[in-house]
């Protein structure tokens, strides 16, 4: 499954990746490598989001649609007709669970629509007195809704009868202020003047108010960036607005970083895996890669992947 929105997420911005292969005392004389690192780097990142199942480790703004099966009847592994086993006949109804395509990190609307022709609808209320749980109950993110027993509403048949609008991604966590705007911005403007962009980087995701940004490229104090990502909106923003950037687990961060080596390593030898020749040539080994993205099981187990049940 595909995302509607494009991922820009790049789990190791460039400083980050050329302190990790160099150290930081080495890290000024990188500058001709810039744009290729960001580009490596935000492939990698795909190859990781690929591997958790189109998945993010930072929030995308999204309304995701449903289709449902005969009424309630979803995600129940027992038969549709009752089997009399031993004297004991099980009840045919099924279980009002929806498993999610992809880690939720908040609801901001659950919608109930009658049917296909979606001609009325309902909205859900989150807890255990209301209409709907959150799965798993003890932790975050959620990969699954539940409705709840003392709910008076019910899933509907149909194709996208079922909607949630919200925050989708394993978190939403951002950094302490980095810098401010240094300018009022105009909706679609790309290079932004800030007041110092020491502490920035390309391949960077920051937020301004509630607008996503894509650091490309960095000039002094202006950074070029591609305007309202992740479902959120390019608008206008007054001078002086707060700038700050999505945080991501440590294992991410690292495992982005080996990723990334392996594929900077490997552009300097072209199509060529083999070093020397003869009796004397070594073969790199190829399965490097699918070895270091092995660090990111327990969050692909973590995901479920159905998302029309029937």
């Amino acid at each position: 499954m595909v995302r509607e929105y494009q991922s820009y997420y790049t789990y190791a911005d460039v400083d980050q990746f050329k302190n990790y292969l160099a150290g930081s005392g080495y890290s000024s004389s990188w500058t001709n490598d810039k744009t290729e690192l960001r580009r490596i780097l935000r492939a990698v990142s795909s190859d990781m989001e690929v591997y958790c199942g189109y998945n993010t480790w930072g929030p995308i703004l999204n309304a995701i649609s449903f289709d449902i099966g005969s009424g309630s009847l979803t995600n129940d592994v027992r038969p549709l007709y009752p089997t009399t086993v031993n004297n004991f006949t099980p009840s045919a109804s099924r279980i009002a669970e929806l498993p999610f395509p992809y880690w939720l990190i908040s609801v901001t609307t659950a919608t109930s629509y009658e049917g296909t022709a979606r001609t009325s609808s309902e909205t859900w209320s989150s807890g255990l007195s209301n209409d709907y749980l959150l799965l798993p109950y003890d932790a975050t993110p959620s990969t699954g809704l539940k409705q709840s027993t003392e709910s008076e509403k019910s899933f509907k048949s149909g194709q996208q009868t079922f909607v949630i609008d919200g925050t989708w991604g394993w978190q939403n966590t951002s950094s302490a202020v980095i810098t401010t705007t240094e300018e009022a911005l105009d909706v679609g403007e790309v290079a932004i003047d800030v007041a110092s962009s020491a502490n920035l980087s390309e391949g960077m995701v920051i937020k301004v108010e509630s607008e996503i940004m894509y650091i490309e490229s960095i000039s002094s104090n202006t950074i070029t960036v591609n305007r309202g990502i992740h479902g959120s909106t390019d608008a206008s923003h007054t001078t002086g607005q707060n700038i700050t950037s999505y945080i991501y687990p440590t294992d991410v961060i690292q495992t982005c970083c080996e990723l990334a080596r392996v594929k900077y390593r490997e552009k300097d030898l072209g199509l060529n895996r083999d070093l020397g020749s003869g009796e004397m040539s070594t073969t790199i080994p190829t399965r490097e890669a699918k070895l270091i993205m092995k660090d990111l099981d327990r969050y692909s187990a973590y995901n479920k992947q159905n998302s029309v049940v029937f």
